[in-house]
């Protein structure tokens, strides 16, 4: 079975799984009239995703939670739209994934009350947003007739309607905003050079240079592979003006790294096919990507799962993972028992 791994979903939540993000963007671009009723302070991120398996490519989701200021609790649903058009069903699939997260909420409960669900959709494609925002829209009925329809709104965030100086916020969430801005457009890599340089500029390297790996990787797995010398030059130059002298080959490393590996680009989007030792070898190589090193006791232990379906799904934990002891916590979920 082929395993579908996608670089907006992975850039997406490894951004804005950063609390600070999350609340700058709650902050900044949700109406000033709603944000007045929140406890920005008191928001949550939940790990949880309600979208359909085969629906991935498409959407990614982020749910959090906060407080009100009267003290009741709302949730935030944010619905990322990747592609470069409208879903014309998208307030469909909101409808779904809210009744999923009161499901959620009420497991095991014969009665709950239900909490309110913002839902937000955040679209960064590259034609117009033309569909209605309310969940009638999808309906023609006569005006007697409405009073029997569901209907809700949701709110519309489009980045691609949005100019480069109206984009604000901490460092993190500018710069994913620009590159999510841009990343379908044809003058990406001239921006990239733009973004880059939002980074390199700061002083705080120790904190940044994780956040540049995940730049960079997402990048790398959006572009044409003949683009690639010319991304390399340019990351190359831009890490160096800002004085990443340990970082100024991570373009070349990719590159090489994946014609030793067997094209690790490839594998970096999730499209692990082949033999359990080609996606053992996937996971090593992201985990030394992403975090420098990998401990001695990794390769012994991924070497006992007989699985496809295991690897692939640990492929996946080397990415989205934050550390590798969150990593090694999630390997060890899997490891198979001692046989006795």
């Amino acid at each position: 079975m082929e395993n579908v791994f996608y670089p907006h979903d992975r850039f997406f939540k490894e951004v804005f799984s950063h609390p600070d993000v999350a609340k700058d963007f709650v902050r900044r671009y949700l109406p000033s009239d709603v944000v007045s009723h929140l406890d920005i302070d008191s928001i949550k991120l939940h790990k949880d995703t309600f979208v359909d398996h085969n629906l991935e490519e498409r959407f990614s989701d982020l749910l959090l939670s906060v407080n009100r200021i009267d003290g009741n609790p709302l949730y935030i649903y944010l619905l990322i739209e990747h592609k470069s058009e409208p879903e014309t069903m998208i307030a469909f699939h909101i409808q779904r994934y809210m009744t999923k997260i009161w499901e959620q909420e009420g497991k095991g409960k014969r009665s709950w009350q239900l909490h309110p669900i913002l839902p937000v959709v955040f679209y960064h494609g590259e034609r117009p947003w033309t569909i209605s925002c309310g969940f009638s829209g999808l309906m023609s009925v006569p005006q007697e007739l409405r009073p029997y329809v569901p209907d809700f709104q949701y709110l519309l965030f489009d980045l691609s309607t949005r100019s480069d100086e109206e984009i604000e916020g901490i460092l993190k969430l500018r710069t994913a905003l620009l590159l999510l801005k841009y990343i379908h457009k044809v003058n990406l890599i001239a921006k990239l050079k733009e973004i880059l340089t939002l980074v390199v500029e700061e002083r705080s390297k120790n904190e940044l240079s994780f956040f540049l790996w995940t730049v960079v990787l997402y990048v790398y797995s959006n572009v044409d592979k003949s683009l690639h010398e010319v991304l390399s030059r340019e990351i190359d130059a831009t890490l160096k003006r800002g004085g990443y002298s340990t970082m100024t080959t991570i373009a070349e490393y990719l590159v090489n790294k994946g014609k030793e590996e067997g094209k690790l680009e490839g594998k970096l989007e999730g499209k692990l096919e082949g033999k359990l030792e080609e996606k053992l070898e996937g996971i090593k190589t992201t985990l030394e990507i992403r975090f420098g090193f990998v401990p001695a006791s990794v390769e012994p232990v991924l070497k006992l799962i007989s699985s496809f379906e295991l690897l692939e799904e640990l492929f996946k934990r080397s990415v989205t993972s934050s550390s590798m002891s969150e990593f090694l916590m999630e390997l060890d979920k899997y490891t198979p028992p001692p046989m006795r």
